[in-house]
């Protein structure tokens, strides 16, 4: 009978309560307020950017993504290429979050912090598993480091966040299997000290560690491809622990690489179609001479933070100069000094640098990546690698404190300092995150040629109706870069705004040309050829364009103006139907589809149909005007007048629209029987109409001429 068959498991936890009382009791009260300590202080460092609004890619891969608004999108996502890369653990969550927010900023990026704020308390794990020093302030630190701060309020990087707490739960579960293979392997040894060692761990769960711990890892892939160095991190942490391998040690490694390899192959297939990156290629010698450059860049940033941009410029590396080759000599020459060291001071620098190059490597630029458009690094590409770092720092002075008892003290309080001055940093810039217009303001202060960023400000000012800034800094980005797609479509889109068809039609087949899986573009191109008296020619663009992407909400849509302007309304409630089963989500929708029951004697419908609308977008005065048309038209002038009543309580700065407001209130009141109110209203109207000569705003909104609204907005 073996030693341990009569240890008896503890029974498991009935309640919550009694879970908590045993979680509490297992893991402790300290180790508890730390770990929330870590929340607290991820929150905290990005607390002036977290209600900021959409950046950069958070509209095409969320927010305007068809597949994100398909009921069966959790299920597409798996088998799609018309993605920019395969994580469809990712877009799952996507998808879910969608259903959880909507539009609700702040939430996305709540959950962005909780899965970054999560890594790192599982860091402090795999840190103390390690027995790194002061592993606690290695994991505090990377939670509030300025260089995080880009991916934990970009919406869209929870890729990042997302795959590194997963990368993490791999490593730390594989670390507890690494640990109970060494108990036993020392329980051979015959040692008492080591058999108690294994009773506690117990043996039993070896393999479950091993087996989640891959389980885990692919789930990590699945969300994003970066973390395929883990395998390798596994045998330096093994090298850390034993100072050597052994077959076995490999041999447990190979589902790892096996796992990495695959989805490794499947990320560069993705690359490699990505439109935005054919025809922009770089040499063998100058994507080796730039690893280099890339790792010494990044660790300057790790150390000092500033400036952080959205886009840095983009290195041209002249790998037939010599000089080129200087910052890869002297990265193999501090490893190699490492190595050679490595019984000595080398040992923790070959751990920490060996480590941040191996989780650098993947966007190092060795593999072609659609990021190369833009620039060699970003802070999101080295959001694995500041760990490293961090833990090195913080490994290093606990180190120091703990050998020389006389620097504790010392030692405490710059920790404090150092802490500090990271949350006071990252939470000065996350402040640009607030507004998307300055994330790009502050990346042309430093970075003048960036073409993304001339193109994201232009999308920012057109959002807002600067139509002439939006124009001017397009052209630029036009100029940059004349073989970008999404800078023909925001320039067809501001043409279009500004009903200047023909050129917004040239530009929108342009950006279509680029990529021709453009939901938004081919509605918009649609729409001109309708502006332009060719209605025949928009539906058949439609048509074509839901050939390809049946699943697309905006699509049909859009189908359903096209169908509504040529009085097909039978056809048009049908598409506009099947748009709001695709994307419930969309109040805009449901206007037009009760405008069309309204249109096809489903006035019932159509009324039930409007207060469902103003429900999902309270405030929105085309609605209630619509809404207050058809209650009066059908006989219901009380609630025809609380919808217009709520129009002038939001005190729209349109005198056209007020014009129009209160002419209809004047006939509702008339119906009402109060003749002198109505004569009120119809003074109001005449003042407005009268102001209708002097010049407008151009930001005013517009009098709801159709009710059908194209969806024209990026």
């Amino acid at each position: 009978m073996a030693l341990t068959d009569n240890i008896t498991p503890p029974a498991p936890p009935t309640s919550g309560s009694e879970l908590w009382t045993l979680v509490r009791e297992r893991i402790g009260w300290q180790k508890i307020l730390l770990g929330l300590l870590i929340f607290a202080l991820s929150l905290l460092a990005i607390w002036p950017g977290i209600s900021g609004g959409r950046i950069w890619d958070d509209g095409p891969l969320i927010f305007h993504n068809p597949l994100i608004k398909d009921p069966w999108g959790i299920l597409k996502f798996w088998f799609t290429r018309h993605t920019p890369d395969y994580f469809p653990i990712t877009s799952s969550t996507f998808w879910i979050e969608w259903r959880l927010w909507g539009f609700d900023y702040l939430a996305w990026r709540v959950v962005n912090v909780g899965f970054h704020a999560l890594g790192a308390v599982f860091l402090w794990r795999v840190l103390k598993q390690l027995k790194i020093p002061a592993a606690w302030l290695g994991a505090a630190l990377f939670a509030v480091h300025p260089v995080a701060v880009e991916t934990t309020v970009w919406i869209a990087e929870l890729k990042n966040t997302l795959s590194w707490a997963l990368f993490m739960l791999a490593w730390m579960l594989y670390l507890d299997f690494d640990a109970v293979v060494a108990a036993e392997a020392a329980l051979r040894r015959d040692t008492i000290e080591s058999l108690t060692a294994t009773m506690r761990t117990g043996r039993g769960k070896k393999w479950w560690l091993y087996g989640f711990s891959i389980t885990v890892f692919v789930l990590a892939l699945l969300a994003k491809t970066t973390v395929v160095m883990l395998p390798v991190l596994l045998l330096l942490c093994v090298w850390w622990r034993r100072g050597k391998w052994q077959w076995a040690d490999l041999w447990r490694t190979v589902p790892f690489f096996i796992a990495s390899l695959v989805m490794g192959i499947i990320t560069c297939i993705y690359q490699w179609d990505n439109a935005s990156i054919r025809g922009y290629t770089r040499g063998i010698g100058t994507r080796i001479a730039g690893v280099g450059w890339e790792v010494w860049f990044y660790l300057g940033k790790d150390i000092y933070p500033h400036p952080l941009l959205e886009i840095y410029p983009r290195w041209v590396i002249p790998a037939t100069q010599w000089w080129a080759w200087l910052p890869d000599l002297a990265l193999a020459a501090v490893l190699a000094a490492a190595w050679y060291y490595r019984r000595g001071w080398g040992r923790p620098v070959l751990m920490a640098l060996g480590g941040f190059c191996m989780v650098l490597m993947p966007v190092l630029g060795l593999v072609k990546m659609s990021y190369w458009i833009h620039s060699l690094v970003a802070d999101h590409l080295q959001y694995l690698g500041v760990p490293f770092f961090t833990a090195f720092v913080a490994g290093v002075g606990g180190g120091l404190a703990a050998k020389y008892r006389h620097l504790r003290i010392p030692a405490v309080l710059l920790a404090g300092v150092v802490l500090t001055l990271e949350v006071g940093v990252s939470f000065y810039h996350s402040r640009i995150f607030a507004h998307p217009k300055d994330v790009w303001l502050h990346t042309l202060e430093y970075n003048h040629g960036s073409w993304g960023a001339y193109m994201n400000k232009g999308v920012a000012e057109l959002n807002a109706k600067e139509y002439v800034k939006a124009r001017r800094d397009l052209d630029t980005a036009r100029r940059l870069n004349r073989h970008s797609g999404g800078i023909s479509y925001d320039l067809g889109l501001m043409y279009l705004l500004r009903k200047d068809y023909p050129k917004a039609r040239q530009e929108f087949i342009t950006a279509l040309k680029a990529n021709k899986y453009r939901p938004l573009a081919i509605g918009s191109l649609a729409h001109c050829y309708l502006k332009m008296g060719r209605p025949e020619k928009a539906l058949a663009d439609l048509y074509r364009g839901l050939k390809m992407m049946p699943g697309s909400a905006s699509l049909w849509f859009t189908l359903s103006v096209v169908l509504d302007h040529q009085g097909h309304y039978g056809h048009a409630l049908t598409a506009v139907t099947h748009a709001i089963k695709l994307n419930p989500y969309d109040p805009l929708a449901r206007y037009d589809r009760a405008y069309l029951l309204e249109k096809t004697g489903h006035w019932h419908q159509a009324l039930a149909q409007y207060h469902q609308a103003l429900e999902r977008l309270p405030g929105f005065f085309q609605g209630h005007y619509m809404y207050a048309q058809a209650l009066f038209k059908h006989g219901h002038p009380g609630a025809a007048a609380a919808q217009l009543s709520e129009i002038i309580l939001l005190h729209v700065p349109s005198a056209q629209v007020n014009w129009h407001v209160h002419q209809l209130l004047a006939r509702v009141l008339q119906a009402e029987g109060h003749p002198r109110q109505a004569q009120k209203q119809l003074a109001l109207a005449r003042r407005y109409q009268a102001a209708l000569a002097r010049p407008q705003p151009h930001h005013a909104p517009k009098v709801p001429r159709s009710p059908i609204l194209p969806p024209t907005r990026p």
